[in-house]
């Protein structure tokens, strides 16, 4: 039996994941589509984000679905692959906002050889963090289920989280000191802007993961040291099952909101969005009016363009070039 507050648990993961997938098709597609100036080089990191948001919808709310339903047990074998799958999502969001974080540094630093800088870079930046993400997905297969009170859990925050916030934050140090300390060109107000609007989205990935790793401490800490107060408490299935509950929905939450920071602070992006909508709309609109129509002159049995007018005229077509070819044989 599910509790009141298992569905409505399951409610906001299923329109999450709706917006999840929604939103980050849309990013891809208005890359894609876009114009010629939103393929810039912090935009391939935006892509590949997105790609690793897109799987998150695709795959890891399934999979929580699953297990609020009770179809996947924890401990199976299912259940340690799509683990895994969260792993290689967060390692890709985490490293991709670290080299957006290291580019845009760059940009603001040294925009004369930012400008000059080619795409192999960026592009080999994000074959690492695949590279990367694979490689701690694959070990957490190998470890199984030991993986929670073993060292693997303090590489995934190190390499996961606690790294990369390290690195953004120094990042963003030289970004603030370096954009008070110069003359403001045009242009580098226009790369200051692109930083202002990444910073929001590493603020939101502080936010939404942070609890997350911060509950994986506990547990990791809790392992060894069971008698103390504080772990009785977290290991109390009520506190435990709540506390869980709301940081995998807080973290999973996080996977649809970078559509919006675009969609409110890209002009560019916020265009692209409503054009790609618009069509999306027109084409459905024109494919229920062929139906309706075709419907209509199925349903009245006009011989002029009825289905089954065209269907007997082919039938009598191919009848036709039947005997024209049994004759040309003969």
């Amino acid at each position: 039996m599910l509790h009141a507050r298992d569905i409505v648990d399951l409610i906001y993961i299923l329109c999450v994941g709706f917006l999840i997938i929604s939103g980050n098709a849309l990013v891809i597609l208005a890359f894609w589509k876009g114009p010629r100036q939103i393929r810039t080089l912090t935009n391939y990191f935006v892509v590949n984000l997105s790609f690793s948001d897109l799987m998150v919808g695709c795959f890891s709310v399934p999979f929580r679905v699953c297990v609020r339903l009770g179809k996947t047990k924890e401990g199976s074998r299912n259940y340690e692959y799509f683990i895994a799958l969260d792993v290689l999502c967060g390692t890709i969001s985490a490293l991709c906002l670290t080299a957006i974080s290291i580019e845009r540094t760059f940009a603001v630093k040294y925009p004369a050889m930012h400008y000059n800088l080619s795409k192999k870079p960026v592009l080999f930046a994000i074959v690492m963090t695949w590279i990367i993400g694979l490689l701690l997905a694959a070990l957490k297969l190998i470890i199984g289920r030991h993986s929670i009170n073993s060292p693997y859990t303090l590489l995934i925050m190190v390499i996961s989280f606690f790294l990369p916030l390290f690195i953004i934050i120094v990042s963003y140090v030289i970004i603030f000191f370096t954009a008070m300390s110069v003359n403001q060109s045009p242009n580098l107000r226009k790369e200051i802007r692109v930083a202002k609007t990444i910073s929001l989205i590493i603020g939101l990935f502080t936010i939404c993961w942070m609890p997350f790793f911060i509950v994986n401490i506990l547990y990791y800490y809790c392992g060894d040291y069971t008698s103390t107060k504080l772990c009785s408490v977290i290991k109390s299935e009520s506190i435990s099952t709540w506390i869980v509950n709301i940081v995998v929905s807080l973290r999973i939450s996080n996977s649809m909101m970078n559509f919006f920071v675009y969609a409110v602070r890209s002009p560019i992006f916020r265009t692209t969005f409503k054009s790609l909508v618009f069509k999306m709309f027109r084409v459905v609109c024109n494919m229920k009016t062929i139906e309706a129509k075709s419907f209509s002159l199925y349903k009245n049995g006009s011989k002029k363009g009825s289905l089954n007018f065209f269907l007997k005229k082919d039938k009598k077509q191919d009848q036709k070039e039947t005997l024209w070819k049994q004759k040309s044989v003969a």
